[in-house]
């Protein structure tokens, strides 16, 4: 700054010293700084910044808590609440979920045992829960379930001819007198089963109340005694395209195009030999498609059939001298000659061309190939059918020319057939007789049932003093009917002629009397060592004691802290203990855990500040920082030396004295002032 006839110097804000010589001043050591309390402040040269602290958002003059849940930019997981601190979050797993709340796993209740499914239902855990619901047979919301009657409801598949019977779960289904089969599926006893109708093989016998009626199959005419194939290629009932050829098969026909058309036989379509280049026209000629076939015709200035065209030349006046096997083709001012396909040579000499022993031919795979001269003619194997260059299997089994026997089955094979008897018959395929299971054992007729042989099969029947089907064949059972005398809480047992009975599970007694077992007191019981047991009639239940968690049977510590089910204080740490948990106040607080309040080390003389500095106490602990005057960590503060530093205010005639903490001003000789 100017003055007459002189100048002073000052230092700018931000600095400190007589203005010759200036230093910065550190507003955050000093603490001038006007930073949020909770944000940084960072000295610069001549000034400060302030930052928010982490968790925070502001100027870091005005800091304001960071929401981090609302936000969405916490790293709970997915199955966790997240709840806002002062500066932070916390994060803790929902119901139905375990861990710290950053990780989560579903809590499977069905494995733990932990659901309340019935005995008769299946428990499907579920992300952070779980299901019921009632097993095949069973009715109900999975907690409750009870048994189905289909008997009674009608929604057993047991036959028309059948008694159902319920049972817990299911049902049984039980042929009726007069009928044979597995109760799902009942035959009449009658001369169909039996084989002793008279229906031609190929007709269908239906039992009636007392009889069977025969209907000739498909494809067949008579009375069902008598059928006779009826022959729709002969009678036009067949649908084979006018182009095609109808071929009578036993019960059936079949339809095949005819040389020159396509398709399957019902319909067929003309081939175009000559937009597909399947013609046989010289180069020189004209193919002309027709219905079914072509035409080829040579082109002017060409003579010949249109398969073989000449120029009209030396090769047309016949002084050539080609091989009789040759063609001969004009020339500009001469001719040449080239033998013929199916001849090898030079054209005045031509051989045949065994296209059969070359391997040169055409033939199917199963046909055979005859030379002949100049070509070769292929022609299908016994078993198949064809022109030999497509060759096809013979069905003898479709066609009816195998001579396998009425008792047996026919197989087609590629060329020829197989025949196999029957179920029930044994032979060559060619001749087949009547296997009698009664004889040899085969049967499944039941130990306490008689064996009939019947053609082809046999039929069981049970035994004077049985009932049932002849493969099942049950006692007289006293149990289900009621006649036994044994105890409420005992079970009958059905013997041939008898029956015995025995106490429950949970009972002890001769049958016809049982008492109670009382599995806890006996010390019987399978319950975990820390669960409690229950005696029930019959039976016990276990149930884990508090702080645990299972079945009862297994049980295991139920770890509060993770799961965030205990009551220490936010200020506080959780131990898990089996069974249990405890609760100890964190460092600086001080209370039982479920309660802490903050110590303040102040107050109590309980903190290192230096003499020199001022202790603040904070939430859970407490800062020092250095008195006006000292410099330092609040810790270790040491004097600033003003005078030195030029950091004090004395006069520039004056005299600057430093003291502990500050410093003294006095004018110099010849100068007065304070």
């Amino acid at each position: 700054t100017n003055n007459i006839g002189s100048y002073t110097c000052s230092c700018n804000t931000g600095f400190t010293g007589d203005g010759v010589n200036c230093t910065d001043i550190n507003e955050c050591t000093s603490h001038t700084h006007n930073c949020h309390a909770n944000a940084t402040c960072t000295n610069t040269t001549g000034s400060f910044t302030c930052s928010c602290n982490t968790g925070f958002t502001g100027d870091g003059v005005n800091c304001t808590d960071i929401n981090e849940c609302t936000l969405g930019t916490h790293n709970c997981h997915a199955n966790a609440t997240c709840t806002n601190t002062t500066g932070s979050f916390t994060c803790s797993c929902n119901t139905g979920f375990t861990g710290d709340g950053v990780n989560c796993t579903d809590i499977n209740e069905c494995t733990l045992g932990t659901h309340n499914c019935h005995a008769n239902a299946t428990c499907i855990n579920t992300t952070g829960s779980f299901t019921c619901s009632c097993n095949t047979g069973f009715t109900g919301d999975g907690v409750n379930c009870a048994d189905i009657n289909e008997c009674t409801l009608g929604t057993h598949n047991c036959h028309a001819n059948a008694t159902c019977i319920n049972t817990t779960g299911s049902f049984t289904c039980s042929c009726n007198t007069g009928f044979t089969g597995d109760g799902v599926n009942c035959a009449d006893i009658h001369n169909c089963t039996l084989g002793t109708h008279n229906c031609h093989a190929n007709a269908t016998c239906t039992n009636t109340a007392v009889s069977f009626t025969c209907s000739c199959s498909t494809g067949f005419t008579g009375d069902g005694v008598n059928c006779a194939d009826i022959n729709e290629c002969t009678l036009g009932t067949h649908n084979c395209h006018a182009n095609a050829t109808c071929t009578n098969t036993t019960g059936s026909f079949t339809c095949s195009c005819n040389s020159g058309f396509t398709g399957n036989g019902v319909n067929c379509t003309d081939i175009n030999e000559c937009t597909l280049g399947t013609h046989n026209c010289h180069a020189n000629a004209t193919c002309i498609n027709t219905t079914g076939s072509f035409t080829c015709s040579c082109n002017t200035g060409f003579t010949g059939d249109g398969v073989n065209c000449a120029d009209i030349h030396n090769c047309t006046l016949g002084t050539h001298n080609c091989h009789a096997n040759a063609t001969c083709t004009n020339t500009a001012v001469s001719f040449t000659c080239s033998c013929n396909t199916g001849f090898t040579g030079d054209g005045v000499n031509c051989a045949d061309i065994n296209e059969c022993t070359l391997g040169t031919h055409n033939c199917h795979a199963n046909a055979t190939c005859t030379n002949t001269i100049g070509s070769f003619t292929c022609s299908c194997n016994t078993g198949f059918t064809g022109d030999g260059v497509n060759c096809a299997d013979i069905n003898e089994c479709a066609l009816g020319t195998h001579n396998c026997h009425a008792n047996a089955t026919c197989t087609n094979t590629t060329g020829s057939f197989t025949c196999s008897c029957n179920t029930g018959f044994t032979g060559d395929g060619v001749n087949c007789a009547d296997i009698n299971e009664c004889a040899l054992g085969t049967h499944n007729c039941h130990a306490n049932a008689t064996c009939t042989n019947t053609t082809g099969s046999f039929t069981c029947s049970c035994n004077t003093g049985f009932t049932g089907d002849g493969v099942n064949c049950a006692d007289i059972n006293e149990c289900t009917l009621g006649t036994h005398n044994c105890h409420a809480n005992a079970t009958c047992t059905n013997n041939i002629g008898s029956f015995t009975c025995s106490c429950n599970t949970g009972f002890t007694g001769d049958g016809v009397n049982c008492a109670d077992i009382n599995e806890c007191a006996l010390g019987t019981h399978n319950c975990h060592a820390n669960a409690t047991c229950t005696n029930t009639t019959g039976s016990f239940t276990c149930s884990c004691n508090s702080g645990f968690t299972g079945d009862g049977v297994n049980c295991a510590d139920i770890n509060e802290c993770i799961l965030g089910t205990h009551n220490c204080h936010a200020n506080a740490t959780c131990t898990n203990t089996t069974g249990s948990f405890t609760c100890s106040c964190n460092t600086g607080f001080t209370g039982n855990g479920v309660n802490c309040t903050d110590i303040n080390e102040c107050t109590l003389g309980t903190h290192n500040c230096h003499a020199n500095a001022t202790c603040t106490n904070t939430t859970g602990s407490f800062t020092c920082s250095c008195n006006t005057g000292f410099t330092g960590d609040g810790v270790n503060c040491a004097d600033i030396n003003e005078c030195t530093l030029g950091t004090h205010n004395c006069h520039a005639n004056a005299t600057c004295i430093n003291t502990t903490g500050s410093f003294t001003c006095s004018c110099n000789t010849g100068f007065t002032g304070d």
